[in-house]
This record gives C-alpha cells, sequence and structure tokens, in this order.
C-alpha cells in the first residue's frame, strides 16, 4: 500500500483510486491547482531529490480524481498532495513487461506526459502564430479548408487573438484568479485588446471550458478505444488522454467558477499540435492536407536563417516517364549539404500510451527516410536536374516533424524502419528552430559533431548534438511573440508564480 511521500514502491491503480477516494475530490482538485501555481521548471528539489509535483503527475492526478474520485472524504493538505503525486508517479505499467519493446513502451508513457511541459515556452506560444498565420502557402496552391478566416471559424478569433487569450486564462489561473475574472480597469485595457468582454467570454467558454460529466466522457472515450477486456482499459486509464488537454478549464468544482486543475495544461491548448488537433477534429484529412503544407513552407522559412548557407526547395525531376520530387528542402553548407523532409506528424495515442501500434506508428516515418535515401541517390548519381547541389562533400538527412517522436532514433527502433543510406536523425520542429540560429563559425564543429553521433546504422542521435553550441534568438519566434496582442498590451511582463501555497480551499 502507498507509503510516505518520496516512497518509490510501486503502486497499482486499484490502490491508487483507494488512496485518492480517502479524500474530498473538490477539495482535493481545488489543491492540486494551488500546487500546480508553485511549479518554477524545476524538477529536482535543493537536496537532489525529483519534486513529487510536477505539472504532469498534478495533471494525471487530477484526470483519476475527476473520473473515479468521491465527494465527503477527509480535507486534505498539502502533505496529501505530496503522497497522491509520488503515488502517481509510481503506478505500476500495464501490460507485461519482458523486453526491450515493453520498456520503451513504458518509456513512452512517461516521456510522453512530461516532455509537453518541459518543453513549454516562448517558442510554444509563438509557434502557432509563426506557423498558423505568418507562414504563406507555396505558390500555386489552393487551400482546400484553410483558406481566409479558417482560424476565425475554428477557433472563434485569429490565431494571435486565441492564443492571446489562452495566454490571459492561463496568467490568470498562475496568479489565484478563477474564471469568470472580476475585471479591474488594467484588465479592461487588456481585453479590449482582445475584442472585449463578450468576445473574450465566448472564445474561453467554446475552447477551454469543460465539466465533470463531459470531462469523463472525453476520458471513457479515449480508454475504451483501443479495446481490450474490462482490466485492460481499467489498468490503462491512469495513461490515457488526459481531456485537459482540450479542455483545461473544469466546471463543478467551484460552485459558479471554472478552475484549473493544472495550470500549465492551459498552455498546452494554445501549441501548435493544440490548434491541430481542433482542425483534425474538425477537417479530418483536409485539415492535415493544408496544414502540411504550411509545415513545410514554414521549416524552410526556418532554413533560410542559416548563415552562410544556399537553401534550395524541392526539385522536380524526371525517373524515365515519370515526374518525381525530391527532399523538400537543400541546406547547402560549405561543410556539408542537409537533406531536409518534412512530416507533418505527431504522435498518436499508440506512441503517447505505449499502446500496440507503438512500432507502426514510427515506421510512418519511413516515407522521410526513403526520400532522403532516394534524393542522396540522385546527388551520387549525378541527376542532371541535382546538378546545382554539390556532391563532393558529406551528405547529413534531416526528417523534421511537427510532434517531438522522443524515441525515434533509437537504434532498437530504427532497427524496425528503412535503413537510411546517409547519417539521418529525425527531429522535432524545435531541433530545427534552434539549428537555425547557430552562429556561423559553429557550423564546422556542429557537423563534425554529427559523425561521433552516428550509429553503425547511419543513425544520429540528436538529443545532444547542439548541445555546447551560441545559440542566438530565433527571429521568427521573436516576431511571433510580439505580434500577440496581449504582449503588446501587458508591456511583455509575464506573471511571477505565487511561492507558496496557502489556501487549502475555495472557502479559505
Amino acid at each position: 500500500m502507498p507509503g510516505r511521500s518520496g516512497e518509490s514502491t510501486p503502486v497499482t491503480y486499484q490502490e491508487f483510486v483507494s488512496l485518492c477516494r480517502r479524500y474530498d475530490r473538490d477539495q482535493l482538485l481545488w489543491l492540486l491547482y494551488q500546487a500546480s501555481r508553485t511549479w518554477d521548471g524545476e524538477m529536482l528539489l535543493p537536496n537532489g531529490q525529483v519534486k513529487n509535483v510536477l505539472p504532469w503527475t498534478v495533471a494525471g492526478v487530477a484526470a483519476v480524481l475527476i473520473c473515479r474520485g468521491t465527494s465527503g472524504g477527509r480535507k486534505p493538505a498539502y502533505a496529501d498532495v505530496e503522497l497522491i503525486c509520488n503515488r502517481f508517479m509510481h503506478l505500476v505499467q500495464p501490460g507485461p513487461l519482458n523486453g526491450i519493446d515493453d520498456l520503451v513502451r513504458g518509456l513512452s508513457r512517461y516521456i510522453s506526459q512530461q516532455a509537453p511541459h518541459q518543453r513549454a515556452g516562448l517558442a510554444e506560444l509563438s509557434r502557432p502564430v509563426a506557423l498558423y498565420a505568418e507562414t504563406a502557402f507555396p505558390d500555386g496552391y489552393t487551400p482546400r479548408v484553410m483558406a481566409a478566416g479558417w482560424a476565425e471559424d475554428l477557433l472563434g478569433a485569429s490565431v494571435a487573438r486565441f492564443v492571446s487569450i489562452g495566454f490571459c486564462l492561463w496568467a490568470a489561473a498562475l496568479s489565484g484568479s478563477r474564471y469568470p475574472f472580476p475585471w479591474d480597469e488594467r484588465m479592461l485595457s487588456i481585453i479590449d485588446d482582445l475584442g472585449g468582454i463578450e468576445v473574450f467570454s465566448a472564445i474561453t467558454e467554446a475552447q477551454f471550458l469543460t465539466d465533470i460529466d463531459a470531462f469523463k466522457s472525453a476520458r471513457r472515450a479515449a480508454v475504451d478505444g483501443p479495446g481490450g477486456t474490462p482490466n485492460e482499459r481499467f489498468v490503462r486509464e491512469p495513461f490515457a488522454y488526459n481531456p485537459l488537454v482540450a479542455r483545461p478549464l473544469v466546471g463543478g468544482i467551484v460552485p459558479g467558477e471554472w478552475i484549473a486543475p493544472c495550470v500549465q495544461m492551459i498552455e498546452l491548448r494554445t501549441s501548435v499540435q493544440g490548434v491541430l488537433y481542433s482542425g483534425l477534429e474538425r477537417w479530418e484529412q483536409q485539415f492535415t492536407d493544408d496544414a502540411g503544407q504550411l509545415f513545410e513552407q514554414y521549416v524552410g522559412r526556418q532554413l533560410r536563417l542559416v548563415e552562410h548557407a544556399v537553401v534550395v526547395p524541392e526539385i522536380p525531376y524526371q525517373d524515365g516517364r515519370n515526374a518525381k520530387k525530391t527532399i523538400d528542402w537543400f541546406v547547402v553548407l560549405p561543410e556539408a549539404v542537409l537533406l531536409v523532409e518534412c512530416k507533418n506528424s505527431v504522435p498518436t495515442a499508440a506512441v503517447r500510451e505505449g499502446l500496440d501500434g507503438f512500432g507502426d506508428a514510427h515506421q510512418r516515418l519511413n516515407k522521410g527516410i526513403e526520400q532522403i535515401n532516394k534524393t542522396a541517390q540522385l546527388i551520387r548519381e549525378g541527376q542532371p536536374e541535382l546538378s546545382s547541389i554539390p556532391a563532393d562533400r558529406p551528405l547529413i538527412g534531416l526528417v523534421v516533424t511537427l510532434g517531438n517522436f522522443d524515441f525515434a532514433n533509437e537504434v532498437y527502433l530504427r532497427a524496425q524502419m528503412t535503413a537510411a543510406d546517409i547519417p539521418t536523425s529525425i527531429v522535432g520542429i524545435d531541433f530545427i528552430e534552434q539549428l537555425v540560429t547557430l552562429v556561423g563559425t559553429d557550423w564546422p564543429g556542429f557537423i563534425g559533431k554529427a559523425v561521433t553521433l552516428v550509429q553503425p546504422t547511419n543513425v544520429i542521435e540528436a538529443r545532444s548534438w547542439i548541445d555546447g553550441f551560441t545559440l542566438s534568438e530565433n527571429p521568427i519566434l521573436k516576431s511571433a511573440f510580439e505580434s500577440l496582442p496581449v504582449i503588446a498590451a501587458l508591456g511583455h511582463s509575464l506573471p511571477d508564480a505565487p511561492p507558496d501555497v496557502t489556501s487549502n480551499s475555495p472557502e479559505d
């Protein structure tokens, strides 16, 4: 059974649910909200131990409480929050643990819960605007659904205004306010820049709010989707899709108000993936077709920031009687040529939860590797249409994805995928956004470091590739950030989280 906070004894999900039910659900959710406000971005305590109260543990506990909690239990204290979050970190993994495949799936569950919060920051706030609002479609492409006014139709506002409203909700929750807010004069001036109170409220209610029953229904659908026996679905439940991602403010906890059981989940709602999921739900494949075109152009915008590089878009060529195209972008440097293929892909539920389709989800990235292989072959064979691309220097492949496939470069997984003919890494767009800010004098060392990271199977493990090099500010992300109406209204000031939890219940 669960012991003191800090213990690492494995706990079953049934034991965890029983622990949660010792306490009053709503009071514990309230205290979780207060606890989430104290996160300072650090995972470790001064003594080097991992903190118990972290955004991903708070979010996971909150989802369990909403679905499985009960009313009338004891009033929790902060020490109880510490204990429950610790126990959530040590839940027994569902399924067998019989080898490396099971180990990787289990790690994928944990990384998928943690990584979005660890990556949150200016880039995550700026990227939706830079990608979906400030990037143009390629010449000649007619969008299927992302025509003028698509964001207002989908989100109720422009992308910049939608992100700004999310930022306001996050800042208010971080400062201890609950929705609906008491508007003071300073806030009213900011809200005027966002369309006024009525617009702000309409978008908030349509895009960010949920209630207990709707949350339970969304969670149940996610758990039941992959099938399995009732027991298999039960033990998988705490690792399933968390509806707070889509609706971070929950009603029915505090009478007449909506609170964020985990404040940091508000940031995920306005992320690029948050917008993508909304578009998928509304327009399905038509949206992903359009978004994929924008993503390719966005990657090109980023690559053009590279100092002393010639950036060449995809090149049409003739393969017998067939007209084909190369990879999406060539980055020609004195030290090497980067072959860049874009995939507007995000990890599926199988990746996020370590389900049976885990390997298949990664193999969908094979086409990117295959395209790089084919283009490298054309360069080496002297294909006439590619004569502008130097063949006298190393070739390095980058498959760039919208979401981060954190295990895609593990040798175990890459051995199950298409073999790369040149050193190749699968990287997220955040890697590219950093890569392009490398100081020009660092490029020889960066390319040289790739050689030290290449595995015998031509896999480049990108995790530490960029470490130790000088990075400058990304002007595309900076411009997008400064274009947010709320940032201009706030004078670029960000709210500070309160240092301590001071209230155990909304009545205190």
